[in-house]
């Protein structure tokens, strides 16, 4: 049985919101294998929020700062990340549980600027879900009008693995030096130029939490298919079709190889929901593929709520859009 955790708000006037070129796209971000988002400490603090898929290396750098939404399960709410695993949620959905999700509180946003000009940063640039899927940019550029440090709040038109690989590139060019607005431009190549294509057990989860757009739903009606589900201009759209479960995979793996034919940098990365055993299972399916070994890491339990039990995707990123924003204006 799952405990109840009480809400907290934490303490961690320039302020700009961006918006991510392109189609939203998922790529799940830096591998410890790649050492990307494990660079020194720039004059640019890197905020976030949970939904941003992070290997444990780059969730613990001094120069950033994740923010928690909010999952609830029965009416219990606790925080993304910090009071709740995805096997717990897991368990609970199959179990019948109904869960939502929450934007965080503005106040949780102040308190991780106010941390950031603490800390002596210069500025700050904060890199978000889908303002589509989530009203946690909206709170994060109110909340960037309450303190005196700069913020550039960006939509990422993704979450994930994509956020994940847009705030690690923005880590790395912080601590190349880079200017807050080269930051920026940074992330955004990295969330523009990511993809990602998921499977689902059933759509009933993103059907009833209105990220599904009516066409996909429409489709998820139909006995017997399994829909490829992407993301397109931040928002949950259908791709594809397929009978099987099997025949979706296949589907998924061609899509992966095809973007590494045209990619310049790219990185492979693998999502399940609190199953280890399923990630690791794809992840195989795609080494043998494409050739690369891609990072397995959880959904999260926010992105898990809308996806439920028995999700898994595939992400790719291509990290070379980021060259010209990183050379250019310095």
């Amino acid at each position: 049985m799952l405990r109840c955790a009480k809400s907290s708000y934490g303490h961690p006037n320039s302020s700009t919101w961006l918006l991510a070129d392109g189609d939203a796209r998922q790529g799940l971000m830096a591998s410890t294998v790649s050492g990307r988002g494990t660079s020194q400490v720039g004059s640019v603090c890197i905020v976030t929020d949970s939904t941003a898929a992070l290997p444990a290396a780059v969730r613990s750098h001094p120069a950033l700062r994740i923010v928690p939404l909010r999952v609830i399960v029965d009416e219990c709410t606790y925080r993304d990340g910090e009071d709740l695993t995805e096997v717990e949620l897991a368990t609970a959905l199959g179990e019948g549980a109904v869960a939502t999700t929450s934007q965080p509180p503005v106040p949780d946003f102040v308190a991780a600027y106010r941390w950031a000009a603490d800390q002596g940063f210069s500025a700050a640039v904060s890199l978000h879900i889908s303002g589509e899927l989530s009203g946690t940019v909206h709170a994060a550029a109110l909340a960037a009008l309450e303190v005196g440090i700069s913020v550039q709040v960006v939509d990422s038109r993704t979450t994930g693995a994509a956020l994940g690989a847009a705030v690690c590139d923005a880590l790395d060019a912080s601590g190349e030096g880079l200017s807050a607005r080269e930051v920026t431009q940074v992330a955004m190549a990295a969330a523009s130029q990511s993809r990602t294509w998921f499977v689902v057990e059933s759509l009933e989860h993103l059907r009833r939490g209105g990220r599904l757009s009516r066409t996909a739903a429409t489709v998820g009606t139909v006995l017997g298919v399994r829909p490829i589900l992407t993301v397109s201009a931040g928002k949950v759209e259908l791709e594809h079709v397929a009978r099987t479960r099997t025949a979706a995979l296949r589907r998924i793996l061609t899509n992966a190889a095809e973007f590494l034919d045209q990619a310049a940098d790219p990185e492979l990365f693998v999502h399940h929901l609190g199953d280890q055993a399923a990630g690791d299972a794809l992840a195989n399916l795609v080494h043998e593929r494409t050739g690369l070994l891609p990072t397995v890491l959880g959904a999260g339990c926010v992105l898990g709520a809308h996806v439920g039990p028995g999700m898994v995707a595939v992400v790719a990123v291509d990290h070379g859009g980021g060259t010209v924003a990183r050379t250019g204006g310095r």
